[in-house]
């Protein structure tokens, strides 16, 4: 107590425990006894100790403030990834997978068509042709192409499954919509930017 109280000399100290704070602790030196404060006791079974740390820290940081966070759907995405793996092909074939983006994408959005890696660029008139020519991929890794289009992107919107959901999975993603098509649940991600660089910095610190 003591230590903390000499390591800032213009700080409040306080020492909270569940329990007694100990009779050792009530003759501390003049230079940091009118800084520290001990709350003893401080359990679910005590609501005055509860209390009265609350209104310690109330008087040092204020009072709560609500922070609302910006809900975005489909219909406000600018860059788009749908996952084109052979385990989507039910959703991509799926009246309403095509209802999904007929009524919320424009034309100007990015649509990236990705299963280890980006297979096209295309609009939405015309995804249903790409799809119809081309062979879905053999597996799944939407983490690569993610990375790289949130460095340009304040937020990127990804269709997917369960297996490309896991595939993000230490990514903060807000699921914004899904749907279930012959046993396969589509989800609709939103990963933005600002949450996908500390989540990438916090995994690698971790590894």
């Amino acid at each position: 107590m003591i230590d903390y109280a000499n390591a800032h000399p213009i700080a409040k100290s306080f020492l909270v425990n569940y329990g007694p704070v100990g009779d050792q602790f009530n003759d501390l030196p003049d230079g940091v006894a009118n800084r520290c404060e001990m709350i003893g006791w401080m359990n679910p079974d005590n609501p005055d100790a509860r209390n009265g740390f609350r209104q310690i820290v109330r008087e040092i940081v204020g009072r709560p403030k609500s922070a609302k966070l910006k809900q975005l759907s489909l219909s406000d995405a600018k860059t788009i990834v749908i996952d084109i793996s052979a385990s989507m092909r039910c959703v991509l074939r799926s009246e309403p997978f095509w209802n999904l983006l007929r009524d919320n994408v424009g034309e100007l959005s990015k649509i990236y068509l990705v299963d280890t890696n980006v297979r096209a660029e295309v609009s939405l008139g015309e995804l249903e042709n790409w799809l119809t020519s081309n062979e879905l991929g053999t597996s799944t890794n939407l983490l690569a192409t993610v990375s790289n289009l949130v460095e340009y992107n304040e937020d990127v919107f990804v269709i997917t499954d369960v297996e490309g959901r896991e595939n993000l999975a230490f990514a903060t993603n807000l699921v914004v919509d899904h749907f279930e098509e012959e046993g396969v649940n589509a989800i609709i991600l939103r990963i933005s930017k600002e949450n996908f660089e500390r989540d990438v910095d916090f995994f690698l610190a971790s590894k």
